[in-house]
């Protein structure tokens, strides 16, 4: 697929961003060269999986405006790929540790970007999973100082 190549040109990119199949669309979110205004539109579309892909991109386009939209997704699976992301702000992590859904607890407490205290709070959370997170993580940064 023409798409998934590294070597993708913004023209192509935009233009498949317009194409009817979500497939397409949230391949086209995932690609490393989509620029910031195609992944602003994606994350407008109806389609979670569009929303997916543009959250999980590993790219620098994908900035804390975009993914403070899609922190308030109502597809989890979309929350837990904002929490995941390295350019999410902490500020933002902090509202998704309060999220209903316990995954999304777990990769706020595995991200790097979450502050000292939100982890004090994830690691009083009654799943262990995320507890146990938390834990590791303040420990890291405990070693780290």
């Amino acid at each position: 697929m023409k798409f998934l190549n590294e070597n993708t040109d913004s023209e192509t990119l935009a233009r498949l961003a317009e194409d009817a199949d979500l497939h397409v669309r949230a391949n086209v979110a995932i690609n490393e060269n989509t620029g910031p205004k195609i992944l602003a539109k994606l994350a407008e579309d109806e389609a979670w999986e569009v929303n997916y892909g543009v959250a999980v991109a590993k790219n620098e386009s994908t900035n804390s405006k975009i993914l403070a939209k899609l922190a308030k997704n109502k597809n989890w699976k979309v929350r837990i790929a904002v929490a995941r992301n390295k350019n999410t702000e902490p500020k933002i992590l902090a509202k998704l540790a309060k999220d209903e859904r316990w995954e999304v607890h777990l990769a706020v407490a595995k991200n790097d970007n979450t502050d000292m205290e939100t982890l004090a709070m994830l690691e009083k959370d009654s799943e262990w999973t995320v507890s146990e997170a938390a834990k590791r993580a303040l420990g890291k940064r405990s070693e780290a100082k």
